[in-house]
């Protein structure tokens, strides 16, 4: 029979053992629970990146199409600058063809618009934009594109893309439509999960948010930068092509610490049962070695 001394070694024992075990699980949850998120942020930045690289793709190829189908009509208004019906037509024919359809203009070789009613400011990145674009038609290049980015204008944040447009007597101007991101947004939220947060950053300039799951960055409750501390917490991302986008997963931080305090709960309460068993156990030896003394 073990006496109270002994007893009392036993316990102590089994509730050393018993912590070890607990601290050793605890543990490994946490480590599962870190790879099993950063597998499910790789997972969703992977999906929407493909998902957007089709869809930014497919917009290049579209207005390629139409700048190729409307040529002749858009030359026309080109000549014509104050022609509002055929401008009127072409407007039709682009919502039409593009929900997310904000205004058009053809801009020359130096970056100027060359319709008189186009209201918004192309600015110097935007025109050096042109410009990249202009040096690959007179480069030939068989894979014309422009690298896509929001556009800050007020009150009607856009990204434009260009198309290549041929305007009697030889010469190349550039089609050039403006859109919503409201697409690219829809996307950004069909993949986005609870506790994640998917981004488009600007590639040239990190901190800076593009688009989120609710629009463009005029439309985030939240400052339009990321901080040191929340760029630190990002583990996956990708580039999209064609653009000047990095799409990246923002983890709510606190995610982790919610799941280590349900753990730790997890682990405190099965030690308050062992510890429970334990006493009693130590109560009832106690008693017996009280009824049969040595």
């Amino acid at each position: 029979m073990l006496t109270r001394i002994q007893s009392l070694y036993v316990v102590g024992l089994l509730l050393l053992l018993t912590a070890i075990i607990l601290v050793i699980y605890t543990h490994q949850r946490e480590r599962e629970f870190d790879a099993y998120h950063r597998t499910l942020e790789n997972a969703l930045v992977q999906g929407a990146a493909r998902a957007l690289t089709l869809q930014v793709a497919e917009r290049q190829r579209n207005v390629n199409l139409f700048a190729e189908e409307y040529g002749r009509t858009i030359a026309r208004l080109v000549q014509h600058p104050d022609d509002e019906q055929t401008e009127a037509w072409l407007q039709r024919r682009l919502r039409q063809r593009f929900e997310d359809f904000l205004t058009f203009t053809v801009a020359g070789p130096g970056g100027q618009p060359l319709l008189p009613n186009f209201d918004m400011r192309i600015g110097e990145v935007c025109q050096r934009d042109l410009g990249h674009f202009f040096s690959q038609i007179k480069a030939g290049s068989r894979r014309l594109g422009n690298r896509i980015f929001i556009h800050p204008q007020p009150g009607m944040y856009h990204y434009d893309v260009m198309a290549p447009v041929a305007i009697a007597g030889g010469s190349t101007d550039i089609f050039f439509v403006s859109f919503r991101p409201d697409a690219l947004a829809q996307t950004l939220r069909s993949f986005q999960l609870p506790g994640h947060q998917l981004l488009l950053t600007r590639r040239s300039d990190d901190p800076l948010i593009e688009i989120a799951a609710v629009g463009a960055r005029d439309r985030l409750k939240r400052p339009p930068r990321l901080s040191d501390a929340e760029l630190k917490q990002v583990r996956a991302a990708a580039n999209i092509p064609g653009t000047d986008w990095r799409l990246i997963d923002l983890p709510d931080p606190t995610l982790r610490a919610a799941n280590r305090r349900h753990l730790l709960r997890e682990a405190w309460t099965l030690f308050g049962v062992v510890l429970l068993a334990a006493g009693i156990m130590l109560l009832l030896v106690w008693r017996w070695t009280r009824r049969c003394p040595d």
